[in-house]
């Protein structure tokens, strides 16, 4: 594990690329990131999702979003509308479709005490009709980690150090439609 992947501080864009060459590396999926449009939002496409993970013929669409900072929860807001709908089309058209979220964040006082933790570092795989059942359904605005993991799985620990086997049953145990 890169130890750049161990502060706060991480970007998304460097944790996507070293979370997609750890899992080329470990051969259990192929990963390939979507490249950005080129042009910028405005002229350009825009990207509909960060990238594709396939395993014996299974596709998987993925929108990696990060909480940092002292941040506790993750804002479902932060989800576009394009990636939202994205994301639902290829649910719609057989292809599992997730949001993965990084989770790397110093604890407050309060939270350190009652977790016993200083800091999250770790990577939550939640099936994008959970993520609108929350929001939809149960009407909430963000996901904390123990909503994270009423509604997904934790994928990864200490960066990018994937737990295959939970996320093998976590595309086992939900139900695709």
């Amino acid at each position: 594990i890169s130890p750049s992947l161990l502060v706060a501080k991480t970007s998304e864009r460097k944790y996507q690329s070293e979370l997609l060459k750890q899992i080329n590396e470990d051969g259990y999926f192929h990963a390939t990131p979507i490249p950005d449009a080129g042009l910028g939002q405005r002229f350009g496409v825009q990207k509909v999702y960060d990238f594709f993970l396939s395993r014996r013929g299974l596709p998987n669409a993925v929108e990696l979003k990060q909480v940092g900072g002292k941040k506790w929860g993750w804002s479902i807001s932060s989800l576009k509308e394009h990636q939202e709908y994205w994301l639902l089309d290829a649910h719609s058209k057989g292809v599992r479709a997730w949001v993965f979220v990084h989770h790397i964040a110093p604890l407050s006082d309060r939270n350190q005490k009652k977790y016993g933790i200083t800091q999250y570092n770790a990577l939550w795989a939640i099936p994008i009709k959970k993520v609108m059942e929350a929001r939809d359904v149960d009407g909430l605005r963000s996901l904390a980690p123990p909503e994270l993991d009423d509604y997904g799985t934790k994928i990864a620990v200490d960066g990018t150090k994937i737990l295959y086997k939970d996320f093998f049953k976590a595309m086992g145990d939900y139900k695709w439609d």
